[in-house]
């Protein structure tokens, strides 16, 4: 951990939000796991195109609709604690 986020973890533990700080090379298991998730919408997207090339800006939508649409579903334990806890 380099201190960047020092500040933004003191005024977080002020407001009793737990913040997990990782090291730059530190492997981070859910966020591994969600763009892994995002990858995988996006590459069956791209796969159901009936195009063999497709323009950057087709690719950037595509990969905010499928960031949308994750979206859209509640995590396990509802909205509020997903956003509260950041799980």
């Amino acid at each position: 951990m380099d201190g960047q986020f020092k500040c933004a973890k003191d005024k977080t533990l002020e407001d009793k939000i737990p913040l997990n700080i990782s090291a730059e090379d530190e492997h981070v298991k859910e966020t591994g796991r969600s763009n892994r998730t995002i990858k995988d919408r996006v590459r069956g997207a791209i796969s159901n195109l009936p195009f063999s090339k497709i323009p950057i800006r087709v690719i950037i939508d595509i990969v905010i609709g499928c960031i949308i649409w994750l979206n859209v579903v509640p995590g396990k334990h509802g909205v509020l604690v997903d956003i509260i806890t950041g799980k």
